[in-house]
């Protein structure tokens, strides 16, 4: 089964991105029969500003997480969606920077940040397993809000991924960072 759920991600990622090339072709061409060139060469440069990538991982973020929760997904039987009022807490500065860099695919398949989420539970307990001195929090909900999603992923107890959100805007909901309370004496 779990080959069966490799093909169709692939081919479901491969079918996004044709249709993300598609449209920009079609912008494009539209845009560059515009008369005015200044006109023309704005559009052409928020087409380039428009980053292809972070827009099919969202689609694709949106397909998993509909996948996991409809209960047909591979990879976690009993994936259950994280109540909105949830915390999620994430260490270190959480700059677009950071969080560029901290962006992975979890061995479950999900692509996105980890960090700490549980609902009911203090700051202080859920920063008990970062290191930094400073953390970002913000809620299941802002997150959704955002357009992304906070999914439960193996780990430490309360270990999930922030995906489906560009480091710009996972940055504003994780900053302005506080003390880790688990560091402070």
């Amino acid at each position: 089964m779990m080959e069966n759920w490799d093909n169709l991600k692939n081919r479901i990622e491969a079918y996004i991105q044709n249709q993300i090339k598609a449209y920009l072709l079609f912008t494009e061409i539209s845009a560059s029969e515009l008369s005015s060139s200044e006109k023309r060469d704005q559009i052409l440069e928020a087409i380039k500003q428009g980053t292809k990538e972070e827009r099919l991982q969202k689609y694709f973020n949106d397909l998993q997480r509909l996948v996991e929760e409809s209960g047909d997904s591979p990879h976690n039987e009993s994936v259950q969606r994280i109540p909105d009022e949830a915390l999620v807490v994430r260490g270190g500065r959480n700059l677009p920077e950071d969080i560029r860099r901290g962006t992975g695919t979890h061995p479950c398949g999900v692509t996105g940040i980890s960090v700490q989420c549980a609902l009911g539970l203090p700051l202080k307990e859920l920063a008990i397993n970062i290191r930094n001195g400073q953390v970002g929090v913000t809620t299941v909900g802002e997150v959704r809000k955002a357009g992304g999603d906070v999914i439960r992923t193996s780990g430490s107890p309360h270990h999930a991924t922030l995906s489906g959100l560009t480091p710009e805007k996972i940055s504003n909901l994780l900053t302005p960072t506080v003390p880790n309370p688990a560091r402070q004496q």
